[in-house]
């Protein structure tokens, strides 16, 4: 007799499944609910809208850092510990986006290419104007420096900071020395 009433309560729990599925459409309406999330997010990251979003994010991610980096360094190397009077003085400083460089690394016969956004932090909220105005200039010596490593050195981790490094000083050859506070890359995609 019990093990009766065990099939009979192993029944009844199957039978509430199958209507629970059924009134809230089971796994199907999850898995499509996925790939909806999937599609639409795929669409804003290859519309202007994902170029409009992207650098409003990293503009506000910078801010952070700037309001957090003034009670010491704020999680910064020891190159912006004694950058001085930005931070006291409660002046962010300005930031330049170079968005959608293209380049096709070094040996790789147009068959690979890079997708880059470099960010340039100004020391001078001023020099924003000059910078602007020098765009096309920065650009070209932005690609010179990335076309001139290839894939291998582009996707090397440990050679980060150094890529960083010749980013800034190409930077610093077309706008002048003491004008950039830091260079950020927060696009960085090799196809």
């Amino acid at each position: 007799m019990a093990d009766t009433e065990v099939a009979v309560a192993d029944h009844e729990d199957e039978v509430d499944l199958e209507e629970f599925e059924t009134k809230k459409g089971g796994p199907m309406s999850l898995a499509l609910m996925v790939v909806v999330g999937l599609g639409i997010g795929g669409g804003v990251g290859f519309t202007q809208l994902g170029d409009t979003v992207g650098p409003i994010l990293v503009e506000r991610e910078l801010a952070a850092e700037d309001d957090h980096g003034d009670a010491g360094d704020g999680g910064h190397g020891p190159e912006d510990a004694g950058s001085g009077g930005e931070g006291e003085e409660g002046e962010p400083a300005s930031l330049h986006m170079i968005d959608n460089l293209v380049v096709n690394p070094a040996r790789s016969q147009g068959t690979r290419f890079l997708l880059a956004s470099i960010a340039v932090q100004m020391s001078d909220p001023g020099a924003v104007e000059m910078i602007d105005a020098r765009d096309v200039e920065l650009r070209d010596a932005l690609i010179l420096v990335l076309a001139s490593k290839t894939v291998d050195q582009l996707t090397d981790i440990s050679g980060r900071e150094a890529l960083v490094l010749e980013i800034q000083a190409a930077i610093v050859r077309v706008v002048g020395p003491d004008l950039v506070k830091n260079v950020f890359i927060p696009q960085f995609v090799i196809q």
